[in-house]
């Protein structure tokens, strides 16, 4: 995880800049506005899965982005669940904010009951908004608020 660490470690502006133009022209009109990243990525549930509830995503966009998080966080934080992924992601030697934002939305797509194209950017949202900081201190804070 140590890649993911220099990653981090970096301008965070550029978890969005990796995004496919149309989907980070979106998020940064939505910076623009001021909105935090949370609402940022809730906008962006809510605008994705307008047309899908037909088809089970019957969340709402607040429920969904709680639980992406809750797997993002578990992915990058050591949860036992996803410790092959983080093996294939450790094998790696050229770690790219593109591969660690579409093996993370893959991974939790499963879980969460959406579709990699839409998880994406929530993904890259979520490490945005964690700034420059390490995996350790990011998961030891985490841990901190649940308890």
């Amino acid at each position: 995880m140590e890649a993911i660490n220099v990653l981090l470690n970096d301008d965070p502006n550029k978890w969005i800049e990796t995004l496919d133009n149309y989907q980070k022209k979106t998020v940064l009109d939505l910076c623009e506005l001021g909105d935090s990243p949370s609402v940022i990525a809730e906008k962006w549930l809510k605008y994705a899965t307008a047309n899908t509830y037909q088809f089970g995503a019957q969340k709402t966009s607040a429920i969904l982005l709680n639980n992406v998080k809750k797997e993002v966080i578990k992915f990058l934080c050591g949860d036992p669940e996803y410790d092959q992924e983080r093996k294939e992601l450790a094998k790696n030697r050229e770690v790219t904010r593109n591969y660690v934002i579409g093996l993370i939305a893959s991974v939790i797509s499963v879980k969460v009951g959406l579709s990699l194209v839409f998880l994406a950017p929530v993904v890259a949202i979520i490490i945005f908004s964690f700034g420059k900081c390490t995996l350790k201190a990011i998961c030891t804070t985490l841990k901190e608020l649940e308890e």
